[in-house]
């Protein structure tokens, strides 16, 4: 799926390479790649905990304080968009046991293992699926009830009940992975280098509230309803031929 939607952008890569490219990497390339990309100016130090803040500090100048500025920054793109959080929206009400995906496909047609939604956000425009596990027998009916659901979000949007479910989920994981020193220093870090602020998640409670079942509505349009999509259907192999004696 990634491959026909982003073609020749690095989206469309996978994140461990192919057999091939790996085998034909040298000491060279690592040690070139390393030195254009682990530079001081592609950094973020994120130290969250009890700590002593002075201290560390003086612990990583002493450690780091000889790295090399480097000549590569971030690009500031499509991670600002103003859609980006009625999309999280979308992606959470259309993923949890109570969706309409899940309550149509699964509960009441008994076509899905699992049902739901996806996203991947990044500095250039990431991608959005739907995605469900049903029975290699039930492909066509599954596939056009999924296609109909998805229709319904573009043109309808979510229910005044749906977007009230999926904001107090929204800000309540959120809250809940903020309570890990890993967690939220990972993200405070990654917000930084966006250059969001590495304060940025002050914002999100604000940001989700505001969303309104207009903003929902016509953002499903413009993804789900106005934009070609690609389809992926990943079928267990066929049964080997019988070999003969």
């Amino acid at each position: 799926m990634r491959e026909k939607l982003f073609k020749n952008h690095p989206y469309a890569l996978r994140g461990n390479g192919s057999v091939e490219a790996v085998q034909r990497l040298t000491q060279k390339d690592l040690l070139e790649f390393r030195d254009r990309y682990l530079v001081a100016k592609n950094g973020v130090i994120s130290v969250f905990g009890n700590v002593r803040a002075a201290e560390v500090k003086k612990l990583f100048e002493q450690a780091l304080g000889t790295m090399k500025p480097g000549e590569l920054g971030y690009r500031g793109v499509d991670i600002f968009s103003k859609d980006r959080y009625a999309l999280e929206l979308i992606d959470e009400a259309s993923s949890d046991l109570g969706s309409r995906f899940f309550i149509r496909i699964r509960e009441e047609m008994g076509l899905a293992y699992f049902v739901g939604a996806t996203q991947m956000q990044g500095l250039v425009p990431g991608l959005f699926a739907f995605y469900l596990g049903t029975d290699p027998q039930k492909v066509e009916p599954v596939k056009a009830a999924l296609l109909d659901e998805i229709s319904k979000l573009a043109n309808e949007g979510l229910t005044k009940e749906e977007l009230a479910r999926a904001k107090k989920k929204l800000v309540g994981q959120q809250q809940i992975a903020n309570q890990s020193n890993d967690s939220f220093g990972y993200q405070c870090a990654l917000d930084e280098l966006y250059g969001l602020g590495f304060d940025h998640y002050k914002a999100l409670e604000r940001d989700v509230e505001g969303v309104t079942l207009d903003e929902i509505k016509r953002v499903a349009a413009k993804y789900f309803r106005d934009q070609p999509y690609v389809l992926a259907i990943v079928r267990p192999p066929p049964p080997a031929a019988p070999k003969n004696n």
